[in-house]
């Protein structure tokens, strides 16, 4: 009898803090079911009952290489030929977030353009963002510009990250509230008829709303 002439480890991964991923072995030659013996740099590890290419489940807290150590048939035989190396990346979780600043800032007069921006933090490399003015939905991108805001209107951004790793998500913005002053009104009265050389008359100028 001859044990497993060929035995390759394989599984490099990248995962998040707390999460598992699966190494697996192929087996080439020898009975099955065999016991694999893998290491971790720190200790041995046995599988038992195992079928080539079957799933050995690990869950690292910090980036492991992985590596065979033997392979055992079913009639006791070692097998030669080990080779492979797992290396599972352990990524540190992202918590999200995402603040925005509108330009102009403060207070407005009534028309004016706003553009809203939103800055990100750990929104991946495909971030989502959707607007939302008084709870409903207005917009899409990283930008959102609006020119027909009402006093107390409410601009917020929810953000979702593309990030594999990333906490918290969606993360909803500060909100920024409107002070939307109305444009001011003006009338003028004082009608007359007056001749040449004669003393100007009174003209009155009336002013409403808006501020000066």
């Amino acid at each position: 009898n001859h044990g497993s002439s060929a035995a390759v480890l394989s599984g490099t991964a990248a995962i998040c803090v707390g999460l598992s991923t699966d190494l697996s072995v192929a087996i080439t030659g020898g009975t099955g079911p065999f016991t694999v013996v893998y290491t971790d740099g720190s200790a041995n590890f046995t599988v038992t009952n195992y079928t080539s290419g079957d799933p050995i489940t690990v869950s690292p807290i910090v980036t492991t290489t992985y590596d065979l150590v033997s392979v055992t048939d079913a009639n006791g035989c070692i097998g030669t030929g080990n080779t492979g190396t797992a290396i599972v990346t352990v990524v540190t979780n992202l918590p999200v977030s995402v603040t925005i600043d509108a330009v102009p800032a403060g207070a407005i007069c009534l028309g004016t353009s706003v553009t809203f921006t939103a800055t990100p933090v750990n929104g991946g490399t495909n971030p989502t963002y959707t607007w939302y003015k008084n709870s409903v939905s207005v917009g899409t991108g990283a930008t959102y510009t609006d020119a027909g805001l009402a006093n107390g209107d409410q601009v917020w951004v929810v953000l979702l990250s593309s990030d594999p790793c990333a906490t918290g998500n969606p993360a909803t913005s500060n909100v920024v509230t409107m002070v939307v002053n109305p444009l001011p009104t003006a009338t003028i009265s004082g009608d007359a008829t007056v001749c040449q050389n004669d003393a100007s008359p009174y003209i009155t100028f009336t002013g409403a709303v808006g501020q000066a």
